[in-house]
């Protein structure tokens, strides 16, 4: 029996498509990661999604999204850790509807409203995170850094009042886009202004920006009401080209954007990539411009609380993940984004938590590579003058049992040191591998002000 889905899930599985496709264009072009049978296929099961919408399609595409995020792991991408939350939540929604013998509509009870927590834990984390000398220092600050990249004329705009602007606005922004995405009456108003904000930042040349931007407007959309969803799916633009995407022109049409943005990242053109995704996303953002303003009424808790009870733990997991450096645990996957943030080496340039982190003391033992060895990152990190933290150390030393590497340690020399002359090191600290493999650092910038860097 077919399934029948309401104008509210038509347009979250429209846009979970392009962020899908999206999806895999990072990890092959940004992340250089290998391309496994199952991203493959999320390739093709988002286009389909694009162009025919069905609960099938959902279903084929969640379990792969899922082994392809076991594949990579660990990941240092933000948007990463957030769909694999995400996704987490899916599937236990799913799994309940089914053990339940319920309706589609009970599976988006359960993850929706966790895709709205997430949202706004990201929002708050993006804003807190961010509240530190280092993105408030304009010669450093990644707003700033990230601006550079914007294409021209964006870019010509610098001078120290725009860097202050830049800086403030953006905590501003994040910070008002929280409360509005909170607040019925505003709802609307935080829609339309997050979708934009994360459009523009799509647009930045210093990495692959358009995957997350397409992951927050696919949850941006969650918080559309049933009514505003209606009125955006009927939208004569959005549904004329809904309804010939399907036909050979618009078909054509859909295979030429999705080609471009493809030879745009594989050529590393991540702005232009970011533009020609903010070109075919015009009539969705257009239509909820037009449409989306509906009066909301005041919602219940049930808005942020999913049913059954346990998806709601996934949202409690995700926030405790984004404190994780403030306790001395990890400093990878945080909701870190581009925020100058340090908290190694017993230092925090926090400027609300200024104490350094605990009461763990992961963060505080570091590690200095003299040799490198044969490994590339280690050669990396030595010759950008960074260092590891220890355990970080320990578990890529584990994970290649063949390479040499000489490194200073708590003021002491150890040379040619593998994993063979650490394995009580390594077998007293490491935890087992799939808890690795979110339990992760980045490395560390010890210079007096943290510069601005995709990878720390």
């Amino acid at each position: 029996m077919k399934t029948i889905i309401s104008p509210h899930v038509d347009l979250f599985i429209r846009a979970c498509g392009v962020f899908g496709f999206l999806h895999v264009l990072v990890y092959i072009f940004n992340f250089n990661q290998p391309i496994y049978a199952s991203t493959a296929l999320v390739a093709l099961l988002s286009m389909a999604m694009l162009i025919k919408p069905v609960v099938g399609f959902c279903v084929l595409i969640v379990p792969l999204l899922s082994l392809d995020a076991f594949l990579y792991a660990p990941m240092q991408s933000n948007h990463t850790v957030m769909t694999n939350f995400f996704l987490i939540a899916v599937l236990v929604s799913a799994c309940a509807s089914y053990l339940k013998n319920r309706s589609w509509a009970n599976a988006w009870a359960g993850f929706a409203p966790v895709g709205r927590t997430l949202l706004l834990i990201m929002y708050f984390f993006g804003t807190f995170h961010k509240i530190n000398s280092g993105f408030l220092n304009p010669e450093e600050s990644c707003s700033v850094t990230l601006w550079r990249a914007m294409p021209w004329p964006l870019a010509a705009a610098d001078g120290v009042l725009w860097r202050y602007i830049m800086m403030y606005g953006t905590l501003l922004i994040e910070s008002a886009l929280l409360f509005a995405l909170l607040i019925p009456r505003l709802r609307y108003w935080g829609i339309l202004l997050g979708i934009s904000f994360h459009a523009m930042l799509a647009l930045s040349d210093y990495a692959m920006y358009s995957a997350f931007s397409m992951l927050t407007v696919a949850l941006h959309l969650l918080f559309l009401s049933p009514e505003a969803a209606a009125r955006v799916a009927r939208d004569p633009l959005w549904l004329y080209l809904t309804e010939n995407i399907q036909k050979p022109l618009g078909f054509l049409i859909l295979l030429c954007w999705l080609s471009v943005m493809f030879i745009l990242a594989s050529l590393s053109q991540y702005g232009s990539a970011g533009l020609i995704w903010l070109i075919g996303m015009m009539p969705l953002i257009i239509a909820i411009a037009r449409a989306g303003n509906v009066d909301h009424s005041p919602q219940a808790l049930s808005f942020f609380w999913g049913k059954p009870w346990l998806v709601n733990i996934i949202s409690l997991l995700f926030l405790f993940n984004g404190f994780t450096p403030y306790l001395g645990l990890k400093t990878a996957q945080s909701i870190n984004m581009f925020a100058n943030l340090r908290l190694e080496g017993g230092a925090s340039n926090h400027l609300i938590l200024s104490q350094a982190p605990g009461p763990f003391q992961y963060l505080e033992d570091l590690v200095e590579i003299t040799q490198p060895g044969s490994s590339p990152f280690f050669i990396y990190i030595k010759n950008n003058n960074l260092r590891l933290v220890y355990y970080d150390f320990l578990n890529r030393l584990e994970r290649e049992p063949n390479l040499i590497v000489s490194y200073r340690h708590n003021g002491r020399l150890y040379e040619n040191q593998s994993a063979q002359t650490l394995q009580i090191e390594i077998k007293s600290k490491l935890h087992s591998r799939w808890f690795r493999a979110w339990f992760h650092f980045r490395p560390v910038d010890i210079s007096p002000v943290k510069v601005c860097a995709i990878d720390r």
